[in-house]
């Protein structure tokens, strides 16, 4: 599977958890946020391909997925970043609020 399917897979599996992805324009990489009751995670819209497969990682892959049926190679994708653990600082998942989005 090449990384533009690996993408399109874990935004099909972020919908499925009834959690948006979205594509914007902001200082920070992205992450997963919570905005009143809804999930979401914001990504930078400039960020390459493995970029941006890296903040969906890491932000799925701490959500309980052992019910979840995924394909074999995106269930080893985001079970090698809980084995890498949180490697980065924390502050670096977050989204810096206000969010404007690029019209």
């Amino acid at each position: 599977m090449n990384a533009q399917e690996m993408l399109e897979q874990l935004e099909m599996l972020a919908r499925k958890m009834l959690i948006q992805v979205r594509y914007e324009r902001c200082k920070s990489r992205g992450g997963i946020c919570r905005v009143k009751e809804e999930r979401m995670i914001i990504i930078r819209k400039t960020l390459t391909v493995p970029e941006k497969l890296e903040i969906l990682g890491r932000s799925l892959a701490g959500l309980p997925l052992e019910e979840t049926y995924l394909i074999p190679e995106v269930r080893e994708f985001l079970e090698s970043f809980e084995a890498k653990g949180r490697e980065e600082p924390l502050q670096d998942m977050l989204v810096e609020a206000p969010i404007h989005p690029e019209r």
